[in-house]
């Protein structure tokens, strides 16, 4: 049963759906999202996936009755492919969301099931290419950080993206689903609080370079430590 929704929520959702279901490939839709677990607020949108019976790809967003709405669209096989591949986003959509509309006979109830399980069980472990790309990537940018000024604009942006290389790098190590950034910090509040709170310190401060290269070596430490050498050329 769909979440009770405020009034120009529903209207958008109705909106949506009738347009989408005049379309002859479709074969589900979706609901997931702040607004279907009963959490819409100003400013939420509407996500869904317009799931069709043929390989397809694309996004629709526009303001329905003054809501943002947001539809991606792929086939049931696509989907499937990135259930299992764990992309983040993907599994916890059709872990958490509601189907509306099913003309798959049961596949899209069964991947919804398949993703369930896999959000409660967690992600695979990193493959040891993907950990190697981490550790190199926080090197390179711990080392440039050293090189510049401790506070300026190209310190920050490096600072930035040193800082979300470095939690993406934490999630895939503690082997913890990835959240959206906003929420990432709360998330390893309670899986690596030490880390949360530099992180909070060094955002509040600006990224300055030495605070952001903590940071990056803390979660080094947890890759075997800065590169030094490395070797990724096919034999």
């Amino acid at each position: 049963m769909i979440v009770d929704l405020p009034a120009p929520f529903h209207a958008a959702l109705e909106i949506i759906v009738a347009e989408l279901t005049t379309r002859d490939d479709l074969v589900g839709i979706l609901f997931f999202g702040s607004a279907a677990r009963g959490e819409a607020r100003t400013g939420s949108d509407l996500d869904l996936y317009a799931i069709t019976s043929q390989d397809t790809r694309g996004h629709l967003g526009r303001s329905i009755a003054g809501v943002p709405v947001e539809v991606s669209f792929g086939s049931v096989a696509q989907m499937s492919a990135q259930v299992r591949q764990e992309l983040p986003t993907v599994v916890h959509a059709f872990a958490t969301g509601q189907l509306i509309l099913d003309r798959t006979d049961g596949a899209l109830p069964a991947l919804c099931q398949e993703a369930r399980i896999l959000w409660e069980r967690g992600p695979s472990a990193p493959s040891a290419s993907a950990l190697l790309r981490f550790q190199f990537h926080l090197t390179d940018l711990a080392r440039d950080l050293e090189g510049m000024p401790e506070h300026s604009t190209a310190t920050a942006l490096t600072g930035s993206e040193c800082i979300r290389l470095a939690l993406e790098a934490l999630c895939a190590t503690t082997m913890v689903w990835r959240p959206p950034m906003r929420h990432i910090l709360a998330t390893l509040d309670a899986q690596q609080p030490d880390v949360a709170a530099l992180v909070r310190r060094c955002a509040d401060a600006g990224f300055p370079g030495s605070l952001v290269v903590n940071v990056a070596d803390r979660v080094l430490r947890d890759l075997g430590g800065r590169l030094d050498a490395y070797d990724t050329a096919p034999r």
